[in-house]
């Protein structure tokens, strides 16, 4: 190859190599500082409260995707049922906008879904169906769920009307058992077991 040929394709690397910074500041910027990419897609099952199964255009088999950053009670726990409703209402058989914010070990999709401009994630946090998970959830917007989650306990909304709700990473650790409640005389704690 002669050599004004390298130096030609040599210079415009470097031109290119320059802009990258610039590119990314526009990427951040328009994103919201998020590093994740978008698709729509159609809901087409809610399994529970923290995850929704869809279709994409074009694709033959249902995505599952976690909702980012939060935990709902599991279906075997106290409000796990009133979680995975709160989810349907919200997008069941809806247009949804998914935003993929992290991959998990297994593979499956970790995303802020949006619908009619409504973050799914936040609501859920702020109506009391869902904790913000405190390892998971890493990104700057999470300090604004956790004063959702704190507002949602203080008035009480959602699983936050129970005495003690059970986070759904402990109950798993746990081997599946709640705390229901203490016996009023000797404070003995009444468990409720789940298979």
């Amino acid at each position: 190859m002669p050599e004004a040929a390298v130096r030609g394709c040599c210079s415009l690397r470097g031109e290119t190599m320059r802009s990258w910074p610039l590119v990314l500041i526009v990427l951040i910027v328009l994103g919201n500082g998020r590093c994740g990419f978008g698709f729509t897609a159609r809901v087409v099952s809610i399994p529970d409260g923290d995850t929704v199964e869809v279709f994409t255009p074009g694709e033959r088999y249902k995505i599952p995707i976690d909702l980012y950053g939060i935990d709902c009670p599991e279906k075997q726990q106290a409000f796990g049922l009133a979680a995975k409703e709160a989810t349907a209402a919200l997008v069941g058989g809806k247009e949804v906008w998914i935003e993929t914010l992290s991959i998990g070990r297994s593979g499956r999709r970790g995303a802020v879904i949006t619908v009619a401009g409504k973050n799914v994630n936040e609501i859920l946090v702020s109506k009391g169906w869902a904790w913000v998970h405190p390892d998971y959830c890493q990104h700057p917007f999470c300090a604004d769920w956790r004063k959702l989650q704190a507002e949602a306990r203080t008035d009480r909304r959602g699983l936050w009307t129970a005495l003690q709700p059970q986070a759904p990473w402990e109950w798993r650790k746990r081997g599946k058992r709640e705390l229901l409640y203490r016996t009023p005389d000797t404070k003995t704690p009444v468990w409720r077991y789940s298979p």
